[in-house]
């Protein structure tokens, strides 16, 4: 491995450590996949303003980084956007109507507090979760349609302004080209296209820039109250982002030219919402003018750090990383790095011996393709999935819903599954082979129960022969 080779894994292993969690993530998932379903029930106040939950900041963007502290929680940022009209109701009687509902979850009991903006949910507190939520009340803004919307803000007589899902594409659009080579990457058989690839799943150099340059930003200023916010440091970077395809370059390259897409005019500095263009990120810099020297002032360091990086010796470059990002980050990445692969899988239990499986009875004579794809579901029969299973861990308590496609075989045929269990944690092994009936012959519902490596297979039989077999392996944390 070169030294530009080694710095880049060392960096990937700094972001694998600072980002958050497969097991947090698709639990936070879960969770507010729950809220959205109790916000638009039959018997919700809500259902007839047909709400929309959904995430912004940091969690859409695939940018958020690991809280600092031993009880740091990280922090998921939802908007809950009714459709109503700006003149038929008040900030506070709009934060009034989301919070009444939200406090009718009788999982929620307690843990829903108030806050300036939003209404923050404390899953600590019945959960002992590694996040909180925080749900922002909104509605559409009308002059500024499909995605545009008015926020709350109990210091601002004034509604705000925000597009946050328009941002998140701005944000992706930044990075498209990367983000299809990563999601190419990880591909495999039981894939259909590449669309089916969730953008959380893949970690671009732009997204590992950001996390890296937002935890710099956090050793730098500490508490300080002229910390940068973070919508500062994506927009800039995004911006700035040129393509690199490796984070060591990435992140080289987007300090370098930062400075130059600051904008100053008429006496003001300006950083624009590329996708909200009244919006002015920097506006904040005009009023304190602190701000914005501390933040020339931690850009020049940051410069500065990762320059040093590209002319010393990879121990050298470890101590200024020490320094920069934290000594416990860069040690356990460091550690990572030496033993070699960048990515390291989720703890699964490796998939045991399968020799319990009932052992087909046709005869095998394949004429065609089969290949099933598997996502995974918050309630069995559910229409939108929450996620689809790609080469990470699946976790207990949720339901999978396989489907087989078969190719270059004309109906009729019939299909048979076989769902073996494998490892200790299977309390009920497995193997057996059953038959699919009814219209959806092509689909298979299963619950995660168990850890455990599993395999999945579906066998195609025409006039009594096996014509065609696909299987799939499922790891259950």
């Amino acid at each position: 491995m070169t030294y530009n080779e080694q710095i880049d894994r060392l960096l990937e292993n700094i972001v694998g450590d600072l980002d958050i969690p497969d097991e947090v993530y698709e639990d936070a998932v879960i969770k507010y996949t729950d809220i959205a379903e109790f916000l638009s029930a039959d018997d919700s106040s809500l259902k007839k303003y047909s709400p929309d939950l959904f995430p912004q900041g940091s969690f859409r963007l695939g940018t958020v980084v690991m809280p600092q502290g031993r009880h740091g929680e990280y922090d998921i940022d939802l908007v809950c956007k009714l459709d109503i009209k700006k003149e038929s109701i008040s900030q506070a009687d709009l934060k009034k109507l989301v919070g009444d509902r939200l406090e009718q979850h009788d999982k929620l009991d307690g843990t829903v507090k108030p806050s300036r903006r939003c209404w923050v949910i404390e899953y600590d507190n019945i959960d002992n979760c590694a996040f909180h939520m925080d749900v922002l009340p909104s509605i559409p803004n009308r002059e500024a349609p499909p995605e545009g919307i008015l926020l709350t803000d109990t210091e601002l007589t004034r509604w705000q302004h925000s597009n946050p899902k328009e941002y998140a594409n701005w944000f992706f659009k930044q990075m498209e080209i990367v983000l299809r080579k990563k999601k190419q990457l990880i591909l495999d058989e039981a894939t259909a296209s590449i669309e089916d690839v969730p953008e959380w799943k893949v970690k671009t150099p732009l997204q590992r820039a950001v996390q890296i340059l937002k935890r710099h930003r956090d050793i730098y200023f500490g508490k300080s109250e002229n910390r940068p916010v973070s919508i500062i440091i994506t927009t800039l970077a995004a911006r700035a982002y040129q393509g690199e395809e490796n984070t060591y370059d990435a992140i080289r390259k987007i300090l370098s030219k930062m400075k130059g897409v600051i904008q100053f005019s008429n006496g003001k500095w300006i950083i624009l919402n590329p996708v909200e263009p009244g919006e002015n990120f920097a506006d904040k810099w005009n009023e304190y003018p602190a701000r914005r020297i501390a933040f020339f002032a931690w850009l020049d360091k940051a410069i500065a750090d990762f320059d040093k990086l590209g002319y010393q010796n990879y121990d050298a470059s470890l101590k200024v990383l020490n320094e920069a990002i934290g000594s416990d980050i860069v040690k356990r990445a460091d550690d990572n790095t030496r033993k070699g692969p960048s990515y390291l899988p989720s703890k699964i239990p490796p998939k045991g011996p399968t020799t319990h499986a009932r052992i087909p009875w046709w005869n095998v004579k394949i004429k065609g393709n089969a290949k099933i794809s598997c996502n995974v579901y918050k309630k069995k029969n559910d229409v939108k999935p929450l996620w689809p299973t790609i080469n990470r861990g699946v976790p207990k308590n949720v339901y999978l819903k396989f489907v087989v496609r078969v190719d270059n075989i004309s109906m009729p045929y019939q299909v048979f599954w076989q769902v073996t269990n494998t490892g200790k944690y299977a309390k009920e092994p497995r193997g057996e082979i059953f038959e699919s009936v009814g219209s959806r012959i092509h689909e298979n519902w299963e619950h995660t129960s168990y850890s455990g490596t599993h395999e999945v297979k579906a066998y195609i039989v025409k006039n009594e022969e096996c014509v065609a077999i696909a299987s799939i392996d499922v790891p259950i944390r």
